[in-house]
Formats: C-alpha cells, sequence, structure tokens
C-alpha cells in the first residue's frame, strides 16, 4: 500500500516538475529562441515576478522529487536481516533430496538378488 502510494505521488511530482522547467523563461534565449519563440509568454500573462515563484516551486519540486525516490527505495528495500542470511545451506545427509538431485548410489551388499 505504501509503495503504490508513494509511486503515484513520485510520478505525479516528476510530471509536475516537468511542465514547471517547460514553462520557464530560458536564460540565455536557448531553444526555444532557436525557432522563433520569445520564450517570455508567461511572464507577460501573469507579470514579471512570476519566473521568481517557478525558480522556487521548481525548486521545491526537486526537492520532494528526491525525497520520494529516497522514500520509495527505503520502501522497496529488502529487510537487513535476508542480507545477512547466508544464501546457500550447508548439505546435511539427513535433508531429503532435492527434486532433480540424483539418488545416492546404492551399497552392493544391498542389491536385490536377481532371478534367472
Amino acid at each position: 500500500m505504501l509503495v503504490t502510494l508513494l509511486t503515484i505521488v513520485f510520478v505525479f511530482v516528476s510530471l509536475l516538475m516537468v511542465l514547471v522547467i517547460l514553462i520557464q523563461k530560458p536564460r540565455g534565449g536557448g531553444l526555444s529562441g532557436a525557432f522563433g519563440g520569445s520564450g517570455g509568454a508567461v511572464q507577460q500573462a501573469f507579470g514579471s515576478k512570476v519566473g521568481d515563484l517557478l525558480t522556487w516551486f521548481t525548486t521545491g519540486c526537486f526537492i520532494a522529487f528526491l525525497l520520494l525516490s529516497m522514500g520509495l527505495t527505503w520502501a522497496i528495500r529488502p529487510a537487513q536481516e535476508d542480507l545477512d542470511a547466508p544464501t546457500i545451506q550447508p548439505a546435511t545427509t539427513d535433508q531429503a533430496p532435492l527434486p532433480g538431485d540424483a539418488p545416492p548410489p546404492i551399497p552392493s551388499e544391498e542389491l536385490p538378488a536377481t532371478q534367472p
């Protein structure tokens, strides 16, 4: 449940951050100047202080992005005691054979007598 909730919020914050970055005015003209765009349409529509607000909002989205990614990593990571447990158990003679293991050889004195 926690992983699902964090994943949904993480995707929402990621998309929001992409959209906020795309509407910001590029500092040096950038790619929008190459295609004839002014890059300042948002500032013309909403005033000159929008750029500062968008910068702070982008910073907030980035911090939320980092915290959510760390939270998802923590929520998905296996428990520490699982990492410390040995993965291969030593074989003992009293264990039942695993499927696919060859049966143990039968000593020759225990072989049944064959009939002629």
